[in-house]
């Protein structure tokens, strides 16, 4: 069995495109993607998919937190007692309100990130 560290195993297939020694990234981005696929190209489709599910999902929460107060019924603390943070009326509006709070100020200090870099 060939050892990674052996001429021959360097020589085998795809590899004799990897010079003996240290790695040098441009080498290894060369061999990695030489495909025409590149990884940059797909790091960004990768993070601007991310990003367009994290405003749909922060969108999501932060209409749900502003529905919530109007839809609970303050006055009759059976009507929240089953809900999510429940049995008490601070709690459910915790769980139901602050994720929409936090996706407002995340969203809200993107697109500050991203004027500020125009």
């Amino acid at each position: 069995m060939l050892a990674p560290s052996t001429p021959e195993w360097r020589s085998v297939g795809k590899a004799e495109a990897i010079p003996p020694g240290p790695p040098n990234i441009s080498t290894m981005k060369d061999f990695l993607y030489e495909d025409s696929f590149c990884y940059y190209c797909t790091m960004k489709i990768l993070k601007k998919t991310l990003l367009v599910l994290g405003y749909i999902l922060g969108t999501y929460l932060i209409l749900r937190a502003a529905v919530e107060p109007f839809i609970i019924d303050y006055h009759d603390p059976e009507s929240y007692k089953e809900l999510w943070g429940g049995p008490t009326l601070m709690g459910v509006l915790a769980v139901h309100m602050l994720p929409g709070i936090i996706s407002l100020a995340l969203i809200a200090w993107h697109q500050r990130k991203i004027r500020s870099q125009i």
